[in-house]
């Protein structure tokens, strides 16, 4: 089934200034790539050639968000399986 699934971080500007000396904007930019070299370079992350980011697993990398400080979230957005999910939970009483 269709699954659309928004993944994101929110960091506190203020916060940020007094961790890493940066706005968070440039802090939620920078901790990206540094989080994907420090995973292909411990080998969590393995491939050849050019590969996508979503070609790798996420759990590592949201992981490692979370240990940083920039802790990730997720959004079920509108699909298939979220409706599927949804009647199914309101069909057990759930809801």
């Amino acid at each position: 089934m269709e699954r659309s699934i928004y993944l994101y971080n929110l960091a506190d500007n203020r916060v940020c200034m007094e961790t890493v000396g940066s706005q968070a904007v440039v802090a939620q930019t920078a901790f990206n790539p540094v989080i994907m070299m420090e995973l292909l370079a411990k080998g969590d992350w393995k491939g050849q050639g050019v590969m996508t980011p979503e070609f790798f697993p996420a759990g590592p990398f949201l992981s490692r968000m979370e240990s940083l400080g920039f802790p990730p979230a997720m959004m079920e957005m509108e699909s298939e399986y979220k409706r599927k999910k949804d009647l199914e939970a309101l069909s057990a009483g759930l809801v």
